[in-house]
């Protein structure tokens, strides 16, 4: 059974308090009472605060856009994006787990393909309600630069080592585009 309500100043209820009676949040004198916290509030205070225009962004995003520099502690935060947004979808912890060292693995060498004039590797994160999908883009060359032989499982071909090959086991098959100088990894 809960007890009676004191004020948080005084350790009195609300009838014998003496206190200077002001709404804790907005600092108005109408209507205040004591609440269960020991603290003054106005009825206008405890109500949710409503707007009539539309939500400027999403309250839930599906799509998250970084742009990194060739950095490896930057690889390791959008393999970090990745990892979060795979925990709040419900992925089982060895996916989340392996799809965090693929992006990370993508995204360093995605790094070796950027150029003096294009120095910037653009990571895309979309959410859909049966998968995610990662995206990494980047301007320049028109060739399959960011390993699309090693990560769509053409390693063994070329010589690629075994542990390349097991971060991107797994995950589906790579598509490669290019459109105006822009070459996209997804």
């Amino acid at each position: 059974m809960q007890g009676q309500t004191l004020c948080a100043q005084c350790d009195l209820p609300e009838d014998r308090c003496a206190c200077e009676r002001y709404c804790t949040i907005c600092k108005g004198q109408v209507n205040v009472r004591l609440c269960s916290d020991g603290l003054y509030y106005c009825p206008i205070a405890g109500k949710p605060a409503t707007s009539l225009w539309p939500a400027a962004v999403a309250t839930e995003p599906k799509t998250f856009r970084l742009l990194l520099d060739a950095d490896a502690r930057l690889a390791a935060a959008a393999g970090g994006v990745a990892r979060y947004l795979a925990d709040a979808a419900g992925f089982e912890s060895d996916a989340v787990a392996r799809l965090q060292s693929a992006v990370i693995a993508a995204s360093l060498e995605a790094f070796e393909h950027l150029s003096g004039t294009h120095p910037q590797l653009e990571v895309t994160f979309t959410r859909f309600s049966d998968r995610m999908e990662v995206a990494l883009c980047h301007l320049g060359e028109d060739s399959p630069a960011i390993g699309l032989d090693t990560i769509a499982g053409f390693a063994s071909h070329i010589g690629a080592t075994g542990s390349m090959r097991a971060v991107f086991a797994g995950f589906d098959r790579v598509q490669y585009e290019t459109h105006d100088e822009k070459a996209s990894l997804a």
